[in-house]
């Protein structure tokens, strides 16, 4: 199973949610601008794909 990621937005709240093989997990910061939160986002998933 490869891992995906989703990022959507939300009541103008930036949400990741990521899959793994162990479960999904969901990511919901409220203090975090929306460029903020993408910018993290898209870091972590560049993370994860390498």
């Amino acid at each position: 199973a490869e891992p995906y990621y989703a990022i959507y937005l939300e009541n103008g709240r930036i949400r990741a949610q990521f899959g793994v093989a162990h479960g999904p997990s969901d990511f919901s910061s409220d203090e975090t601008r929306y460029d903020d939160g993408k910018f993290h986002a898209f870091r972590l998933v560049k993370k994860n794909r390498r």
